[in-house]
């Protein structure tokens, strides 16, 4: 049986429905071709739900390690949900437990992701826009475009002054 992969998203997290056996072959390069899809394409916050996975070999464990490897090196996280008492066995067996966070619930793990940072393009963006806006305000009476609102960090919470570096 070979393995199947879909996905669905959760906010910024991807989430990875595996079914099948992860085993030498088919299930080991479909798991990496998914992973190397999902780190090109940007996303970094994948959680892989095991539930259907009926059998793994040390080729299926040995992909798993290469999937938090490639992940991390680009940044971001891999997150293990729902395996079943074998795969956690060998987790355990191999001393890997300590590597990868595993769930038994889907909304615990997804919590467990950090809250999104914003990036630099939407930092710069959010100055822009608030320049322009208190440029068309400029004369009309208004310090702020919203009462009380005079400074970055009042106007665009979360996204300026998280950092030094925003600035």
């Amino acid at each position: 049986m070979s393995m199947e992969l879909t996905t669905r998203e959760n906010g910024d997290v991807i989430i990875v429905d595996t079914s099948g056996q992860l085993t030498l072959g088919e299930g080991t390069s479909a798991l990496r071709d998914k992973m190397r899809e999902l780190v090109d394409g940007v996303s970094r916050r994948i959680l892989l739900n095991m539930a259907g996975v009926t059998y793994m070999d040390s080729s299926g464990l040995g992909e798993l390690v290469a999937a938090y490897t490639t992940v991390t090196a680009a940044g971001g996280q891999v997150k293990l949900l729902n395996l079943a008492k074998h795969a956690h066995d060998l987790l355990e067996i191999t001393k890997l437990y300590t590597i990868f966070e595993t769930f038994e619930d889907e909304a615990s793990a997804l919590a467990s992701f950090p809250a999104s940072r914003p990036t630099g393009l939407q930092v710069r963006w959010a100055r822009f826009m608030r320049r322009i806006t208190m440029r068309s305000l400029k004369g009309k009476g208004t310090a702020s475009p919203i009462a009380g609102w005079d400074d970055e960090e009042d106007l665009l919470p979360g996204m300026v002054g998280l950092h030094g570096s925003c600035r």
